[in-house]
């Protein structure tokens, strides 16, 4: 599922609208924007195996709302999510209520000369990590002979 559709499906069950970049609507009192960067992580053969995904969702309302128990049904649904628990900010000015809701995952990326994706962690969102034997290459614990058996 892409990044998108993690932050949309946690948001639009609040009852607000949702647009990824910039609010086009003009009606709603309340409503999220948000946006993201990604960054390479986990490199091998020159080539990153992994996204860091750097999420910034915006929470916009009136300044009569009260937004107590709105913020923390977003910290519990973009967590639910699997993005790390938000960071929030207030960035309000005298027009507008403004929270700045902080967090991350990771996705692993398809190498299409390989057709090979390494999934991230669904449980932390960070890159699965193989800890068989036969991820450390040793020898000795995959069961290899050296002849004197």
């Amino acid at each position: 599922m892409s990044v998108d559709s993690r932050i949309m499906d946690a948001l639009l069950p609040l009852g607000y609208e949702v647009e990824h970049g910039t609010y086009t609507g003009d009606t709603a009192s309340t409503y999220f924007t948000f946006n993201y960067q990604t960054l390479g992580i986990d490199f091998g053969d020159d080539a990153p195996w992994h996204e860091r995904v750097l999420v910034q969702v915006h929470l916009y309302s009136k300044l009569n709302v009260n937004l107590t128990g709105l913020i923390t049904r977003v910290k519990q649904q973009l967590f639910e999510a699997d993005f790390t628990w938000p960071d929030v900010t207030d960035i309000s000015d005298d027009t507008w209520r403004h929270f700045e809701f902080t967090c991350e995952t990771a996705q692993g990326i398809v190498h299409e000369a390989e057709d090979e994706t390494v999934p991230a962690d669904p449980g932390t969102g960070t890159p699965a990590q193989n800890d068989s034997p036969e991820a450390d290459g040793d020898p000795a614990e995959e069961g290899a002979s050296n002849g004197n058996s």
